[in-house]
């Protein structure tokens, strides 16, 4: 919605109904509260989606997963345990021509898993223990996001939307190819 107000005026006027009685009633917000502000404003979601398949596609290429198999990028000198890793790969059954990669963050691993032809369909699975989850995309297109309770579902669930999604009967559909 249109607003005659200032930039400034906008800003102040969502700050101040965000308040609750307490504190700084007058003058211009924060410096800080309006850089943040400022900064979302204009914040593009379909952008900021397309910016993390891309992301993902690039982590795909930097990790190199051999076809069939997996690769592991780590992206600090923090690393997850073995076990955890060998856990997610055991999780993930790839499809004949899949390949995955698993991108070790220290604390939170996820997983990368695309098809062939690579890119064309991608599954990110996101092993965070405080909310694991995963997500679709197929052509760049987002197409789903699951949120799980705990990482017992997301390992639960993972066999099957592999299936669903980079399974035999999933690249058949008509769909998928036009």
């Amino acid at each position: 919605m249109p607003s005659t107000k200032s930039e400034q005026e906008s800003i102040k006027w969502w700050v101040d109904q965000q308040r609750t009685g307490e504190g700084r009633k007058e003058g211009s917000p924060a410096p800080a509260a309006a850089r943040f502000y400022i900064t979302a404003k204009g914040f593009e979601q379909e952008r900021a989606r397309t910016g993390l398949v891309d992301v993902n596609v690039k982590l795909l290429e930097s990790a190199n997963p051999p076809e069939n198999g997996f690769a592991t990028l780590s992206l600090l000198d923090e690393r997850a345990p073995q076990n955890v890793v060998e856990r997610i790969k055991r999780a993930l059954p790839l499809p004949k021509g899949a390949r995955a990669a698993i991108i070790d963050c220290g604390r939170m691993v996820r997983a990368i898993v695309t098809g062939s032809p690579p890119g064309e369909r991608i599954l990110e699975f996101n092993f965070n223990r405080d909310e694991p989850t995963f997500d679709v995309w197929v052509r760049g297109e987002w197409q789903e996001e699951i949120v799980f309770r705990n990482l017992g579902e997301i390992y639960r669930a993972a066999r099957v939307l592999i299936e669903e999604y980079l399974g035999s009967e999933a690249l058949a559909k008509p769909e998928f190819w036009t």
